[in-house]
């Protein structure tokens, strides 16, 4: 759009790249929202915090105020930016793959198909990242990203890396194909309006 080239496809080095480029602005936003998340969710029977406004509200007046919100900042990015560089090469491709190839749009069969698979295919190459992003967020000291690492790695083996993924990959099927659904199709509706 910027180079005006209106309504070509682009290449899959030019769909990673923009998926690099918003991995790291959902990264950034992102931090926040899950540390108050994984505070939340990790709190024992003794309710440290009794919303997320409390949890907002007591890690801002903590000593470390606003940086305390950024607690695995860079391991959320490590996880997002080649996250979503793989996410969107993936729908990508696989809508391309399934779509017929006289230049018409995605069928629907094909982008829920796309949607799922990037879905999959983001969540099995990031899934280490998010347990040692989750518990970094939720321990009370700040280690690096290794250090964790290491430590889950020792404690739980492979498989406890990948700790949760059973549940979240059929939601990552569903959600994402129906996310490429709505947007595809609203894009089509608005492009035939405007």
């Amino acid at each position: 759009m910027f180079s005006g080239r209106s309504q070509e496809k682009l290449s899959q080095t030019e769909v990673a790249i923009a998926g690099l480029f918003s991995g790291f602005a959902v990264g950034t936003y992102l931090t926040p929202v899950e540390y108050v998340k994984c505070r939340l969710q990790s709190q024992s029977t003794s309710m440290m915090y009794t919303s997320a406004f409390d949890c907002l509200r007591k890690s801002l007046a903590s000593p470390g105020g606003i940086q305390t919100l950024f607690t695995g900042w860079g391991t959320t990015l490590a996880r997002d930016v080649p996250g979503h560089a793989v996410y969107f090469m993936t729908y990508n491709y696989i809508s391309d793959l399934l779509s017929p190839k006289d230049g018409q749009p995605a069928p629907v069969h094909a982008v829920i198909a796309g949607g799922g698979c990037a879905g999959v295919a983001y969540w099995c190459s990031i899934y280490p990242f998010d347990v040692v992003k989750s518990r970094i967020q939720t321990v009370g000291m700040i280690n690096s990203f290794g250090t964790v690492f290491v430590q889950e790695y020792r404690t739980r083996g492979f498989t406890g890396l990948y700790r949760g993924i059973g549940v979240t990959l059929p939601s990552a099927i569903i959600s994402n194909g129906v996310i490429f659904l709505a947007y595809e199709y609203s894009k089509r509706f608005l492009d035939s309006q405007f």
